[in-house]
Formats: C-alpha cells, structure tokens, sequence
C-alpha cells in the first residue's frame, strides 16, 4: 500500500493552502483595522462634544470645528475625518457631520473602499453617530 506517500504530499499543500488564506486575512486586517480604530475616535470626539449639548448650539461652527479637532490631535486622526468635518445649523439644533470615504490599496489593483457616517445632533446627543436626516437646505445654513 503506497498511499502514505500520496498523503503525506496532500498535507502539505494543505498547510500551504491554509498559510495563504491566513495570510490574506491578516493583510486585509491590517490595512482595515486602523481606519476603523480611527473612526472610532471620530465618534468618540462626536459624543464628547454632545456632552457639551446645552452649549453646543450657542457656539459658532468654527468653534465646535476647532473643539472636534483638539480631540482629533490628542488620538491622532488625521486625514479624511478630520477634513470632513460639516457643521449644519438650524433656528432649534445644529447638526455636526463627519462623513468620509478611506480608500486603502490591498494588493496590486486591488484597493478597498470604506465609508463612515457620523452625525450628532444637538438635540438628541443620545443618538450621537447615527446618520438621520436633516431637513431640507433651505432652512438651514450649511458650510
């Protein structure tokens, strides 16, 4: 019976098969996982300007933009988020966006594409990173 040659071939294509997709996994986390540690700053600088709800509305846009950006220095999130910064104000609440698009190449020709949608709302600070929408341009002031 010679088929514990055959066999023991078979393994370790195996374990190459298994070295390669394990490899590309571990690729793929390590260029994903950082953009998704930094969005997590992003909200986090979102809730805590929501702390500051009461006064949030009564500060002007570049204000609540500089405060955004303090918190996005101290975590080191530079880039896309921190470009992205919209602040939309109305006559009752304002609104603050932090909606980006990160592309990363995976390999080659290969990239991936991740987008993020962040959104506090001074009115409902509770709900702060959920999109919802804001209504129509005309009543509201956008920059």
């Amino acid at each position: 019976m010679n088929t514990g040659v055959n066999e023991r071939g078979f393994l370790s294509l195996k374990v190459l098969l298994i070295l390669v997709i394990a490899g590309c996994f571990f690729t793929f986390g390590f260029i994903t996982v950082p953009t998704y540690l930094d969005n997590r700053f992003v909200e986090s600088a979102l809730k805590t300007a929501g702390e500051m709800e009461p006064s949030l509305h009564k500060l002007s846009k570049s204000e609540i933009k500089g405060r955004i950006q303090k918190v996005f220095t101290l975590n080191n999130v530079r880039g896309e988020p921190s470009e992205a910064i919209e602040v939309v104000r109305l006559k009752e609440k304002t609104f603050v966006n932090v909606n980006y698009a990160v592309r990363k190449n995976l390999f080659r020709n290969l990239d991936v594409i991740m987008t993020f949608e962040n959104q506090l709302d001074s009115s409902r600070p509770d709900l702060c990173c959920k999109p919802v929408n804001i209504p129509e341009k005309n009543q509201s002031e956008r920059h």
